[in-house]
Order: C-alpha cells, then sequence, then structure tokens
C-alpha cells in the first residue's frame, strides 16, 4: 500500500513539474513575443517618422534653390513663382509637423527635437525677409538676404536629418547594439584611413616646398569630407545616455586631439599652403603630429571592441533583456 502510495505521490509531483515547466516555457515565449512586437512596433514608428524628416528635408531644400534663385534674379518674382515657392514651404513645414508630434510623444527629451525646433523659427524669420525682398526689383534688394536664407534652410535640413538619426538609434535591443558598435569600428576606420591620406599628401607638398595646388586642394576637400561625415556618425551615435564610459572616454579625446590641438596645426598648414607663406612645420614634424593625433581615432576600435565583449558577454550570460527600447 505504501509502496503504490510512493509510486501515485512520484507520479503527481512529476506531472506537477512538467506542467510548472510547460507553463514558464508558456511565459517565457510570451514575454519574448511580447518584447519582439514591441520593438517591431517601435521600428515601424520610427521608420515613418524618418520618412517624414526625410520628405521635410527634401521639400525645404527646393525652397532653398527656388528662394535663391528669385532673390537673385533681377526682376521681381512673379505671381507663380511666389506661389511655388508657398507649395515647397507648406510641404516642408506639413512633414516637419507629423514627425515632430510623433516624437514629442515618444522621445521628448531629444536635444536635436528643441534643435529643429529653433532652426523652425529663425527659418520663420528669414521667410518673412525673403517675402518682402522677392516682390521688388533686384537692384533694390538687400544683398545679404539670398546667403542669410541659404544658411538657414541649410541649418534647418541638417538639424532635421540629425533628429532622424537619433530618433532611430533609440529603437534598440542588444544583438542591435553590437551591430552598431561594429558599424562603428568601419566608421572609425574611414576617419582614419582619409585622415592618413591627407597626411601623406600634405607631408608631400611640404617635403617639396610646394604650395597646395587648387587641384590638390580640392582632392583634399573631398578627402575632408568623408573624415566629417563619418565623424559625425560616430559623435551622434556615441552621444548616446547608455555608451559605456571607456568609449566616451575616447571619442573626448579625440575632439579635443584630432579636432582640437592638431585642427590648429592643420589650419596654419592650410593658410601657409594657400598663400605662399613658409608652413610653419617641416614635412617630418608635421607627419608626427598627425600620426599621434590619427592614432587617437585608431584606438577608438580598441574601446569599440571591449564595449561589444561585454555586451556580447552580457546577453549571453541573460543578464541584459535581448529586447528592450533604450531612454
Amino acid at each position: 500500500m505504501l509502496s503504490r502510495l510512493s509510486l501515485r505521490t512520484v507520479l503527481f509531483a512529476a506531472v506537477a513539474a512538467l506542467a510548472v515547466l510547460l507553463i514558464g516555457l508558456t511565459i517565457q515565449h510570451s514575454v519574448v513575443a511580447f518584447r519582439q512586437k514591441t520593438t517591431v512596433q517601435a521600428i515601424q514608428e520610427g521608420n515613418a517618422t524618418g520618412d517624414l524628416l526625410l520628405a521635410a528635408a527634401g521639400s525645404w531644400a527646393a525652397e532653398r534653390g527656388r528662394a535663391a534663385a528669385l532673390l537673385n534674379a533681377p526682376t521681381a518674382a512673379s505671381a507663380s513663382d511666389i506661389a511655388l515657392l508657398g507649395q515647397f514651404r507648406q510641404q516642408g513645414d506639413s512633414a516637419s509637423r507629423g514627425a515632430l508630434e510623433r516624437l514629442r510623444a515618444t522621445h521628448s527629451g531629444l536635444p536635436e527635437l528643441g534643435r529643429v525646433e529653433s532652426a523652425m523659427r529663425q527659418v520663420e524669420t528669414i521667410r518673412s525677409h525673403v517675402d518682402g525682398e522677392i516682390v521688388k526689383p533686384g537692384d533694390q534688394r538687400t544683398p545679404q538676404t539670398a546667403a542669410r536664407t541659404v544658411a538657414g534652410l541649410t541649418a534647418l535640413v541638417e538639424a532635421s536629418q540629425q533628429l532622424r538619426l537619433a530618433a532611430e538609434l533609440r529603437v534598440d535591443n542588444a544583438e542591435a547594439r553590437i551591430a552598431e558598435f561594429q558599424r562603428l569600428k568601419h566608421l572609425a576606420w574611414v576617419t582614419s584611413e582619409f585622415a592618413g591620406r591627407e597626411r601623406a599628401a600634405i607631408a608631400a607638398v611640404i617635403s617639396g616646398g610646394r604650395a597646395i595646388s587648387p587641384e590638390r586642394l580640392d582632392e583634399l576637400s573631398r578627402q575632408r569630407g568623408n573624415v566629417e561625415l563619418a565623424w559625425g556618425l560616430i559623435d551622434l551615435q556615441t552621444a548616446r545616455s547608455d555608451t559605456p564610459a571607456e568609449l566616451k572616454g575616447a571619442v573626448e579625446r579625440i575632439k579635443s586631439g584630432y579636432f582640437g590641438e592638431f585642427q590648429a596645426l592643420r589650419e596654419r598648414v592650410y593658410k601657409a599652403g594657400t598663400t605662399d607663406a613658409a608652413y610653419p612645420v617641416d614635412a617630418s614634424q608635421w607627419v608626427s603630429v598627425a600620426t599621434k593625433a590619427i592614432d587617437e581615432i585608431l584606438g577608438l576600435n580598441q574601446a569599440i571592441g571591449t564595449a561589444t565583449a561585454t555586451l556580447a558577454g552580457e546577453t549571453a550570460s541573460g543578464s541584459r533583456p535581448h529586447g528592450w527600447l533604450a531612454r
């Protein structure tokens, strides 16, 4: 009797354990599914918002071109010209309002949001000046209006796209964050590679005692554009509040080194090379100082590697959720 009771108890216990295990697995799968659904919804929302900001930027760029043409024309703008300018404004502003409404509800703490709003206020002031100027003949217009208009709308376009990138980067999970670190490595390489090409090109002209020719200056400007584009993305991505301290420290060293102390020397060298003045350093000194600054950029990859390894370890050990939304 006792043995039969014991066997029955064991069977009941086994069944109960299996039931508990099944319930646990069901809950776990439900949580994972919920997290995945939440992440997908956030990605979809971010994608729609990004599309609106891109549409706004395109319309503002068209407004910039049309306004520049009208402000530099010898005659007053026609009614159709003014109507087309207004159409570009309406399209850009409408798309922007839709994007900002979404972001105020989900990402109200983004500093980039305030920058867009500030740039928009400045553009509104500029537009009132434009409207007063384009109805005048060309010789009666204020000369600075065209340049201010282009600068103001360009600042608004750039601010809107910085906001788009910042908002997109807030949709995150551990796996996506690791992938982002890998992209940062590539961007750091791009920055260092084109900085290195400039180092070699400038060393050659200094060593040869030559000025920087217009053709060489164009080439160097294109290379510098790659440096600034890649670095701008690095700076934006590492500005997140959850960026590891070691990674932030590496970025700050590059800002103070390559884009700080070295930039001051770089400007002096370019000024000398384009005005037939004596170079402030010889080729060896230039290479030495440039290499020290570029080494800081290369060192960024070590910090990125450490951050990647740490995050991968946390994910593997289960100490970090597989899906989450960065705030």
